[in-house]
């Protein structure tokens, strides 16, 4: 079960939530653990508009779309009294009707205490059904906090199968950790060329963090 949000701090959740932001990661894997902040996730600036309380009554048929509109509607006041709780639930509602970014999102505020009380135990717990829904970068903080104890008891095995499925997903990053999974032995036997070859791939799909670790692609580790 998801863990229920403990306190709600005004409309900074919100602006979290109803605005874009995706910034570059630049930190070396050794931080990993702090990349798991990093997604803010949900772009609701292409969410449909639609009417209440229509928009409403199809949220609660199982809408993920109307979910995520009827709470931009109530985060930034749009046709309805401004209300950070009723935003906050029908943002819930969205991501428990499969809107993943919407779940990433929730992750990112709960890892962070961004408009709610830090809380990294929920944070694992979104962030790991953002990854059901299929988003990469969901899954690749849900490994991250795994692999650093973060919320989670250290479990290197299921970092290594979160780390797996964000690759899976395109997600670089991912990859890349993954990648370094398998050439210290960390959940997985010890592979060094399959985790080169995950590095490479990550560094030719954009990842800094295996981009700039050139001795794990260049030379050996014996």
């Amino acid at each position: 079960m998801i863990p229920r949000p403990q306190a709600i701090a005004g409309l900074a959740l919100l602006a979290l939530l109803a605005v874009a932001c995706r910034p570059t990661v630049v930190l070396p894997a050794a931080q990993a653990v702090e990349i798991a902040a990093r997604e803010p996730g949900a772009n609701l600036e292409t969410t449909t508009a639609c009417e209440m309380p229509a928009c409403v009554a199809r949220c609660r048929d199982g809408d993920a779309s109307s979910c995520a509109a009827a709470g931009r509607a109530y985060a930034e006041g749009d046709g309805v009294n401004r209300s950070a709780r009723r935003a906050h639930t029908f943002y819930r509602e969205a991501c428990e009707w499969g809107h993943g970014e919407l779940c990433n999102s929730l992750g990112y505020a709960y890892f962070h205490g961004r408009g709610v009380e830090r809380d990294r135990r929920s944070a694992v717990a979104w962030y790991a059904k953002a990854c059901e829904h299929d988003v990469g970068s969901g899954c690749r903080a849900a490994g991250l906090l795994h692999h650093r104890g973060a919320g989670v008891e250290v479990d290197l095995s299921a970092a290594v199968r979160y780390y797996r499925r964000a690759c899976d997903l395109e997600d670089a990053d991912g990859c890349a950790h993954l990648g370094e999974m398998h050439l210290l032995g960390l959940g997985v036997h010890v592979n060094r060329e399959r985790g080169r070859a995950l590095l490479q791939e990550a560094c030719h799909g954009g990842s800094d963090i295996a981009c700039q670790n050139p001795i794990w692609l260049e030379q050996d580790l014996d």
